[in-house]
């Protein structure tokens, strides 16, 4: 059965947020891979995608790339110092410098009423910048398979979890975040990156706003 134009967009927003995740975890081999399907995914969704996606490409391409990309990662959201641009939520939610938190204990809590755990072995806590938005694209995807199956009532569910979680949690924090990288990355890479997940964050969720108060 051919897919509708909402669930075309719906399968082109839950594989953005997947390889926007991609980017935020330690640069390897596979990165040029997430980053051009990224700039593809969000051709027709975004179109000023394209200059930041662009700009990573680009970046990645250049001599040494992979290991200048390795360095500015660890400064921007390793450390072990100073943190240029911490990657949790709840250091932009409740105050600097504050981890696990409230906020990071909420974020738990909805993976958990989801069915979601971290996986073992991984480090990282909760309102990390690429694990909220694998949630987001765990989110969509449950929506768009609701919608396959025709199951309007369960759709509308994972849209307003989706609503809810920006509005709550990433949605707030993307911004000063992305802030934080735009000062201090060397990088056209983490620049462009930076840009992009912010521009399709605040996107995404006016999208969503504008949908659930077309249906109500």
């Amino acid at each position: 059965m051919p897919q509708t134009r909402v669930e075309s967009e719906l399968r082109a927003r839950a594989q953005a947020y997947r390889l926007l995740a991609d980017c935020y975890y330690p640069p390897g081999n596979g990165l040029r891979h997430s980053v051009a399907a990224l700039g593809a995914t969000l051709k027709s969704l975004l179109p000023q995608a394209a200059g930041p996606a662009a700009q990573m490409l680009q970046s990645i391409a250049e001599q040494t790339a992979l290991e200048n990309l390795q360095v500015e990662f660890a400064k921007l959201f390793v450390g072990p110092f100073h943190l240029l641009a911490p990657p949790y939520g709840s250091v932009y939610l409740e105050g600097e410098n504050q981890v696990m938190g409230e906020s990071t204990a909420e974020v738990r809590d909805l993976f958990q009423e989801q069915g979601l755990d971290l996986e073992e072995g991984f480090e990282e806590m909760p309102d990390h910048i690429a694990v909220e938005l694998e949630f987001m694209h765990f989110l969509a995807s449950k929506e768009l398979a609701a919608m396959e199956l025709g199951d309007e009532d369960a759709a509308v569910q994972y849209e307003r979890l989706q609503t809810g979680f920006l509005g709550s949690h990433l949605g707030r924090w993307i911004g000063p975040f992305a802030d934080k990288i735009l000062q201090s990355a060397e990088t056209d890479f983490y620049r462009g990156l930076a840009e992009l997940t912010r521009d399709f964050v605040v996107w995404n969720d006016d999208k969503l706003k504008k949908r659930l108060q077309d249906t109500q």
